[in-house]
């Protein structure tokens, strides 16, 4: 499933004029030593790409290791060009945030940040099971959705419970492109791009983005004059489709060519048709979680405690004491030995301004010839 983010978001936020390619403002030289003598910051030049794990609308990610200590990371590369011209620096900075404060078990967290005058650079950890989309098929297959998704479900309710009450934000892009697998089998939450802060739960928004079969009622009549908003019970919505899909292998407001319209119709229209083989429990809680009326839909505590995750030892799950149901079914990939790849930056004469606050690294000063992981 593609994401409709770049498009419909544009809708609502236009390019401040402050975005224009300059070249005041580029990153401050690294700070002195007591010595007087300077340490250089963190950059690309410090880690070699292993391979490439994915593109996407601003940047690539890829899989790289720093080379004073071969560690691996994953690495997203966003060009700030399309960044600026749409807007969106201040959303890469609100990413940058949440990877760098949160401290959950299925959250993917920061390890680095920094930027060049082309690109901004996110380095992360490595989720080496790869995207959760991959496993759907296989799982539905076997007929052990369900079971998984009580466990899977489980650790995501977690992550976008902490997210929404710890944080204050509300994470609007909840798909299985978005849930990546560990070697342990547990989940971590990516892509915070879209990720919205919010300081009162009361609060809405207008702006309309995310992914269009996850989008949830209120988010598609924010397109219409004079319509209030949406809050945070958007990503509850966006839940009971996650559900839906992990076990049934599609989302069920979808169609074969993806017509926009068709299904915004059939959200709004909100008839959800469930194969035989769901269970009643299954088919409450995502109905209970598909309610048109935001009011309507249960809290995370509420989800916690309905029949569906009855079996779920939450406070086990937290702090990684059960095994995955997916652990076995993870890919046991013969890392081919290729030789690492120096990231290379295109010679051009376009600078673009530096995103305050962007860099970020475990100590201030970073000494290249360290151990530093």
């Amino acid at each position: 499933m593609g994401q409709i983010a770049s498009q419909l978001c544009n809708q609502n936020s236009k390019p401040n004029q402050e975005t224009d390619p300059i070249r005041q403002s580029l990153p401050p030289p690294p700070p002195p030593l007591s010595n007087g003598v300077a340490k250089a910051q963190l950059s690309y030049n410090d880690f070699e790409i292993v391979k490439s794990l994915g593109q996407g609308a601003y940047g690539n990610v890829y899989q790289v290791q720093k080379k004073t200590s071969n560690k691996q990371f994953a690495m997203k590369a966003i060009k700030k060009s399309k960044l600026l011209q749409n807007g969106m620096d201040l959303q890469m900075l609100m990413e940058k945030n949440v990877l760098l404060k949160n401290k959950h078990p299925f959250l993917v967290t920061l390890k680095y940040s920094f930027q060049s005058d082309k690109k901004l650079y996110l380095v992360m950890d490595l989720c080496k099971g790869g995207e959760l989309l991959s496993y759907i098929s296989q799982l539905n297959r076997l007929g052990i959705s369900q079971e998984v998704a009580k466990f899977i479900g489980a650790e995501v309710l977690l992550g976008l419970e902490y997210l929404q009450r710890k944080l204050k934000i509300m994470y609007r892009d909840l798909k299985p492109e978005n849930i990546l697998v560990c070697e342990d089998g547990h989940i971590k939450i990516a892509d915070f791009g879209l990720a919205k802060h919010f300081y009162s739960e009361n609060e809405k928004c207008t702006t309309v983005c995310g992914t269009l079969e996850y989008l949830a009622p209120e988010i598609i009549q924010s397109l219409q004059p004079g319509f209030q908003g949406y809050g945070i019970e958007v990503d509850i919505w966006a839940f009971g489709i996650f559900l839906f899909e992990i076990i049934s292998g599609q989302p069920p407001f979808t169609h074969p060519k993806r017509n926009p319209e068709i299904i915004m119709k059939k959200v709004l229209q909100n008839k959800v048709q469930f194969p035989s083989y769901f269970k009643e429990e299954s088919k409450d809680i995502i109905l209970k979680c598909l309610q048109s009326n935001p009011q309507d839909r249960p809290t995370w505590d509420q989800l916690k405690n309905h029949p569906f995750f009855s079996s779920i030892n939450w406070d086990d799950l937290y702090n990684k004491q059960v095994i995955s149901p997916i652990l076995k079914h993870i890919p046991k990939r013969q890392e081919v030995k290729k030789l690492a790849r120096p990231i290379i930056e295109t010679q051009t004469d376009e600078i673009y301004r530096s995103i305050k606050d962007f860099y970020y690294a475990p100590q201030s000063l970073v000494n290249q010839n360290s151990n530093q992981s």
